[in-house]
């Protein structure tokens, strides 16, 4: 039996398969782009994210899949980033990474009308333009017609159990760099969505670390050249 793990960076992604006493199998990586199409806006591009996310896990599950196939797949992600996607799967618009700063107006100005205090008793986080949640205000404000259209706020940890044919779920630590996430219950906290304007269904569910996510299709097992039931 062989693990497979994959990073999802801020400049790229990799991914590398382990069999059980630790010796390595397989490793791949890809690199990509961060865009700057303005003065304070970093973004990637999900899309090819996603894509390069599939392609590190073709080539390290086949580099080991006919001696000691992969069984399992943990994914560990850069936080904050997310994607907003449509109803039909579709990405609306680009990844807004850590160090954008286009919401820092909403990052001043929200948390005095919520409370400080109260999100970081909630949080554990002191407000700052990198979160999601001011990210996500932003689109409100000055793209409403994306806002519109999103049905799902992801982080690239749960975008990639999507394009795994997944539910999506969001890892704790993750949850946690949103802005949205009390710490103390381990939920979505409902104080902030509603003052937010953001639903929990538009979320991925929180799950615990390691907690199993899901198992892949056999289609997509075979797609991947992982062992069935991964």
């Amino acid at each position: 039996m062989s693990w497979l793990g994959i990073d999802i960076g801020t400049s790229g992604c990799k991914a590398v398969a382990f069999d059980d006493n630790g010796r390595q199998l397989g490793l791949a990586q890809r690199e990509y782009a961060t865009l700057m199409p303005a003065e304070g806006r970093a973004e990637l591009d999900s899309a090819e994210v996603m894509a390069s996310c599939l392609e590190v896990i073709r080539e390290t599950a086949h580099r080991c899949r006919d001696h000691d196939p992969v069984r399992a797949i943990g994914v560990s992600s850069q936080g904050e980033a997310f994607t907003p996607v449509g109803i039909d799967g579709s990405l609306l618009h680009h990844a807004m990474v850590s160090f954008d700063t286009r919401a820092a107006d909403l990052a001043r100005t929200w948390p005095e009308t919520f409370g400080r205090k109260r999100l970081y008793d909630i949080t554990g986080h002191t407000a700052h333009p990198m979160f999601t949640l001011f990210k996500i205000l932003w689109l409100g404000k000055e793209a409403p017609d994306i806002r519109d259209a999103t049905h799902h706020f992801y982080c690239f940890e749960d975008l990639l159990h999507l394009h795994l044919g997944l539910e999506p779920a969001i890892s704790y630590p993750l949850a946690g760099r949103t802005m949205m996430f009390n710490v103390r219950t381990h939920q979505w906290d409902a104080a902030i969505l509603e003052a937010a304007g953001i639903r929990a269904e538009e979320l991925a569910r929180p799950l615990a670390p390691g907690a199993p996510v899901g198992t892949l299709a056999p289609d997509t097992c075979r797609d991947l050249g992982v062992a069935p039931g991964t």
